[in-house]
């Protein structure tokens, strides 16, 4: 007996805030890579179809996007986060090597925290 089926990977590229075609709201929306693959014996074998598409978290919606499209939103979204965009020379996945990342590291506001002034009580009976 020959088990066969078909799977459908989802992957979460980035996550935007855009302006919905939908409901017109600036909204964050999900960029996501949904795979569809054909199985044998519950093992993935041959990808069948690639498709990309944003979804609005106000109302929704379902936009279909292409290839190129999804490439320049991802890049967006790393150059707005700090990131150099894929290619760049100081990108890591160019053949440049590790790159130190903004943001990196606690703490980030540089010293202690703040002490709080000591219990109005302190040492003394309540009652």
């Amino acid at each position: 007996m020959i088990i066969f089926g078909f799977r459908r990977m989802v992957r979460r590229l980035a996550v935007l805030t855009l302006l919905c075609a939908n409901c017109r709201n600036p909204t964050a929306h999900g960029l996501d890579r949904l795979l569809t693959v054909f199985t044998l014996f519950f093992v993935p074998v041959l990808p069948l179809y690639v498709r990309r598409t944003t979804r609005c978290t106000f109302c929704g919606f379902v936009c279909k996007v292409t290839k190129q499209e999804a490439q320049s939103l991802v890049d967006q979204a790393r150059q707005s986060a700090g990131f150099p965009p894929n290619g760049a020379p100081g990108s890591p996945f160019t053949s440049g090597g590790p790159v130190p990342y903004p943001g990196a590291g606690y703490p980030q506001h540089g010293g202690m925290p703040p002490r709080y002034p000591a219990h109005p009580y302190q040492g003394q009976r309540p009652y």
